[in-house]
């Protein structure tokens, strides 16, 4: 009885066992800026290198970031 016990919760225990994918929270948000970028790459949402100011998205054409203006709102913002 003892065996067939211990057979019996042994073929239980490797029945129930389900493989899930677990995904780390990085991937999930890689995935999301993926799915949310029209060029579905991450590259989309990287700002451009410190100084290439006609490179950062959604800009008034009629009034463009300049490095003065760069300068300025590091004065105000970070002192």
């Amino acid at each position: 009885m003892r065996y067939l016990s211990f057979f019996a919760f042994l073929i239980l225990l490797t029945s129930s066992c389900v493989h899930q994918n677990i995904t780390t929270l990085d991937e999930q948000m890689t995935a999301a800026l993926v799915t949310l970028s029209p060029l579905s790459t991450t590259d989309y949402f990287v700002f451009p290198k410190a100084g290439n100011y006609a490179a950062i998205p959604n800009q008034d054409p009629r009034n463009p970031i300049t490095k003065e203006k760069v300068t300025l709102g590091q004065l105000l913002y970070f002192e």
